[in-house]
């Protein structure tokens, strides 16, 4: 299928044919061939207009049976919020570039990348593998992305099922990173690592720790990731430490890391304002009313009056 338009012009056939990467990705009736490496989000004169234009071609494409589902369907989907296709920010392209040139230069120090809820961590984390494999230099080398969290691996389980060049079963557990040497492993919410306090099995625990030599009363699923690999990449949050059995950042502060930060805010276009004042309210620290562009933000003590 052609797709033409008189008012086109190259960057916005370039954003078009990015958002058709990504949508047909979410969507998952068809196989994606193209990489779409590099694709970071773009802006340009009249791109509301031409995004406009976007939702028609969509349309198009559903009456044609060539796509299954409305984009309002796609953008609430994991495949969609998780997919490695997705268009990156400045600070995300960045991050995915330094980190690859230092492990392709051989310098095995471990990077941790840190930022805050919605800075587009996972996301980061999904892309970087699908970028190691698309270069000639890495796609042999043996590659896993540990997610702590269970639910949260079962649907990257499912988004690396749908995408060319990568398999489920690059999806692992903690406890999984034992069974195999790796090159490289990757640990998204890094902060969910384990330590020996309130554990459900400590006899699973123990069991691992030992295998690798290590004291099984200080040992951490952290101990277990640098053994097990060359390479580390940790996404990471302080703050979302909250449990006592996840790792302290005690055990991050003393490690040597190439350090990273993800700033853009993906998630709430009231950017790092708004989300200061969001931590100022739950720190209880009595911030004066504040009006955000865009955003209708309001306090109430009475459901009934919320809901009038």
């Amino acid at each position: 299928y052609i797709i033409a338009d008189d008012e086109y012009n190259k960057s916005a056939t370039l954003d078009i044919e990015s958002c058709l990467i990504r949508y047909m990705s979410g969507d998952g009736k068809y196989l994606i061939q193209n990489s779409n490496l590099g694709i970071q989000e773009s802006n340009y004169y009249d791109r509301e207009r031409y995004l406009a234009k976007f939702e028609i071609i969509w349309g198009k494409l559903k009456e044609k049976n060539i796509v299954n589902k409305d984009i309002v369907q796609i953008e609430n989907s994991d495949l969609f919020k998780y997919s490695p296709y997705k268009a990156l920010s400045e600070d995300q392209l960045q991050v995915v570039s330094n980190i690859m040139e230092s492990i392709k230069n051989g310098d095995k120090t471990p990077h941790l990348v840190s930022g805050e809820p919605g800075t587009g961590k996972t996301i980061v984390a999904t892309y970087l593998v699908k970028a190691l494999y698309t270069k000639r230099w890495s796609k042999d080398l043996e590659i896993g992305l540990v997610i702590p969290m269970t639910s949260l691996r079962k649907t990257i389980k499912k988004v690396f099922k749908n995408v060319k060049g990568l398999s489920p079963s690059m999806v692992i557990g903690p406890d999984d990173v034992v069974k195999k040497k790796y090159d490289i492993l990757i640990v998204d919410e890094a902060h969910r690592l384990r330590r020996r306090v309130n554990l459900t099995n400590y006899a699973s625990f123990d069991k691992i720790s030992d295998s690798l030599g290590l004291k099984k009363e200080t040992a951490t699923q952290l101990d277990w990731i640098f053994l097990s690999s060359k390479y580390q990449v940790l996404f990471y949050d302080k703050n979302q430490a909250v449990i006592p059995a996840d790792i302290r950042y005690s055990s991050i502060e003393n490690i040597h890391f190439i350090k990273h930060q993800l700033i853009s805010q993906m998630r709430v276009k009231g950017g790092q304002d708004y989300i200061a004042y969001i931590r100022d309210i739950l720190n209880c620290t009595n911030p004066h009313p504040i009006k955000f562009y865009n955003y209708d933000l309001r306090f109430f003590e009475n459901v009934s009056q919320m809901i009038d």
